[in-house]
């Protein structure tokens, strides 16, 4: 029942090792709710969790109140063996179940997310962010199972830190974060994405500071850009851009040893001149760009360093730069290679 925790005048408080669990569809929850920990006897299946009721069909349930998230010390390795020894600190976990299933937090003003400590999103299901007011919980959000959907009002902040989308665990794509409306992310915030992770951005236009891929892959299908201002670092991985978007560097690109990378669609150096280090992976070919890269500008340029390979398979006319780089290394046991150009070409070799 959606008045079960009594007034909303005075909080629901969820204490370290108790969970609170939601069952049914269709409520609209006003309580206010503070959180601490991690879920039933310290076990890290959500102190907020909203169960499976009914297996197969898709319930949505939507919590209006304030949910204040606050710091946990969990038990010590050994005695609780949930416990990370090294990794993500999980803060409070909040789980939704069912695969079909939603929780939203916030519609209108509703359901501010404050505090100062993590949020772990585990379960199969969608947890929903949205309203017209930012969260600010200043922690890292992880998601470690299922969906984070970020649907708040364009250019209102669904959390004020940074994102981990993936936790190693499952195959790809099984923790994802999808965009609802544009704008989600805080400018100055990371995102890193693993193996196990995706992030869907559906089209819709944000911009944060640096974007890590892991084996983790990052799409987008639409109109809208996503900018980085921080830099783009891969290990493995794939960046796909369709549907008109561009991925706009605004700085520096770097590849780190691991499986191939790579990055197609539509990529755009904004009018600068951007250094992609390319290190030396364990395959031949480490960094596949098969996107058209543009200068996006009369100075657009990049430079290429690292002894690692890059492969440049897209249509890169519209690189215009008029002091354009482009520097190839070659390991000094190669004798013979091939580079292949679109238009004109002028510089040494």
């Amino acid at each position: 029942n959606a008045g079960a925790l009594g007034t909303t005048a005075a909080n629901t408080t969820v204490n370290p090792g108790a969970a609170l669990e939601i069952a049914g569809s269709g409520m609209t929850i006003a309580e206010p709710i503070v959180l601490y920990g991690w879920g039933y006897n310290h076990v890290p299946t959500g102190v907020l969790r909203m169960i499976d009721a009914q297996p197969g069909t898709a319930e949505t349930n939507t919590l209006t109140g304030q949910i204040n998230l606050n710091a946990y010390t969990p038990l010590i390795p050994g005695v609780n063996p949930y416990v990370p020894t090294t990794g993500q600190a999980m803060g409070n976990v909040i789980a939704v179940d069912g695969a079909e299933d939603t929780l939203r937090l916030g519609t209108g003003t509703g359901a501010i997310v404050t505090g100062g400590t993590n949020l772990s999103k585990v379960g199969l299901g969608t947890l929903e962010l949205g309203g017209t007011a930012s969260n600010n919980y200043g922690g890292t959000t992880y998601v470690n199972a299922g969906t984070l959907r970020l649907n708040k009002t364009a250019a209102i902040n669904a959390f004020a830190g940074g994102l981990v989308i993936g936790d190693n665990d499952g195959g790809p794509a099984a923790d994802q974060v999808i965009y609802a409306a544009a704008n989600q992310i805080v400018d100055g915030q990371n995102v890193t994405v693993v193996r196990s992770g995706r992030l869907d951005a559906a089209g819709m236009a944000d911009t944060i500071n640096a974007l890590s891929i892991v084996d983790g892959s990052f799409v987008t299908n639409g109109a809208g850009n996503y900018q980085s201002n921080g830099g783009l670092t891969m290990a493995g991985g794939s960046l796909v851009t369709s549907g008109g978007a561009t991925f706009v560097l605004n700085t520096n690109m770097t590849y780190n040893s691991g499986a191939q990378a790579l990055i197609s669609g539509k990529l755009s150096l904004n009018n600068g001149d951007r250094t992609f280090t390319v290190n030396d992976g364990p395959q031949m070919l480490d960094l596949r760009v098969d996107a058209d890269i543009t200068g996006g500008g009369t100075s657009g340029r990049f430079t290429k360093q690292g002894a690692g390979a890059v492969l440049l398979a897209g249509d890169n006319k519209n690189l215009t730069g008029s002091s354009e780089v482009q520097t190839v290394s070659v390991p000094a046991t190669v004798t013979t290679f091939t580079l292949t150009f679109h238009g004109s070409t002028t510089g040494n070799i």
